[in-house]
């Protein structure tokens, strides 16, 4: 009876691990790492149960783990979502800055900017712009992967994923 109760709580233990990194910046790297050793418990855990026959234990763990999956990956998700809706922000406000005056504005213009129009910004944009180039260069850190990051692409009207490489 004592394994049957243990079991099930250090998965749920470990699931709540996993749904707690899907709300956390480069928590998809942890996330991926226990998916791989959850995979190989999971595999140990197939191989036993057929030959003690307890597909209840199995059962439950593997419905533990299909929730802390969904609610850690919808948690990843929120976070890509939200942080690209804050960079579409600051893209208006640049857009509308150029539309104004013919030109972005400078670094200390920008973070005016973005106070002024009091955007509640959870990870501060980088932004440089020279006088001599056509258009600026403006990046975010990505909310899932721990080197990764967006950068957008003014004449195209587009973000594009930077790796760490």
């Amino acid at each position: 009876m004592k394994e049957l109760i243990k079991k099930p709580i250090g998965c749920l233990f470990l699931g709540f691990i996993f749904c707690f990194l899907g709300f956390m910046d480069g928590g998809l790297v942890l996330q991926l790492c226990i998916l791989f050793f959850v995979g190989i418990y999971f595999l140990g855990l197939f191989v036993q149960t057929l030959f003690n026959k307890q597909w209840r234990i199995f059962g439950k763990n593997l419905c533990i783990w299909i929730v802390a999956v969904v609610i850690g990956m919808a948690g990843q998700y929120y976070l890509y979502k939200s942080w690209l809706n804050e960079a579409n922000q600051v893209v208006e406000v640049l857009q509308d800055y150029q539309q104004k005056y013919g030109q972005y504005p400078n670094k200390e213009k920008f973070y005016q900017l973005l106070n002024a129009k009091q955007l509640r910004l959870i990870k501060r944009p980088g932004y440089i712009f020279e006088e001599d180039a056509e258009f600026p260069f403006l990046i975010y850190a990505s909310p899932n992967m721990v080197f990764g990051a967006n950068r957008y692409d003014f004449k195209l009207r587009q973000w594009e994923y930077l790796s760490g490489d």
